[in-house]
């Protein structure tokens, strides 16, 4: 079995918060198509031992301003934090690639499941995180907003605490 390049070492839920739109129980007023605005935003920094990263990933989901009717929830935001590893004998064309797409993938599958788990006893069932592609994301210019950067300004390692 050949062992992958990238290895998740650690991770932890960072952030969670789920608004559900109470509204939205008067069935005459729901939508009749859900559709949100998904707002990634990440942060990557490489530890001083060369070859480890620690990456944050926040998705936050809120109503299309332009909805007619009413949807589930006024907000999904959700943080996670992973501790990645590249092995040194990575090459240097693939290095971008595995830590710029591949660890926020990793981690907003964790999240994905994360948001499934607590939504999937609210009504109207589960809430599915739609999938992002990052690697458009930052071609764009995906880079951590401001609100992200205050309330993530400690790192995973340094704070050891968890707010959900």
């Amino acid at each position: 079995m050949t062992i992958a390049h990238l290895q998740l070492e650690a991770y932890r839920l960072g952030a969670l918060s789920v608004q559900f739109n109470e509204a939205w129980l008067d069935e005459k007023r729901r939508a009749e198509d859900e559709i949100y605005d998904v707002l990634p935003s990440a942060e990557i920094r490489e530890f001083e031992d060369k070859g480890r990263y620690l990456v944050r990933l926040s998705v936050r989901c809120e109503p299309k301003s332009d909805t007619e009717g009413v949807v589930r929830f006024n907000l999904l935001d959700a943080t996670a934090w992973g501790i990645f590893a590249l092995a040194d004998d990575t090459p240097q064309e693939q290095r971008d690639i595995l830590i710029n797409l591949n660890t926020v993938s990793i981690l907003h599958g964790i999240l994905r499941g994360i948001v499934i788990g607590v939504t999937g006893s609210c009504f109207g069932g589960q809430f599915i995180l739609p999938a992002i592609n990052y690697k458009e994301a930052f071609a764009a210019g995906l880079e951590p907003c401001a609100e992200d950067e205050e309330r993530n300004s400690e790192t995973a390692e340094e704070t050891g605490t968890t707010t959900v």
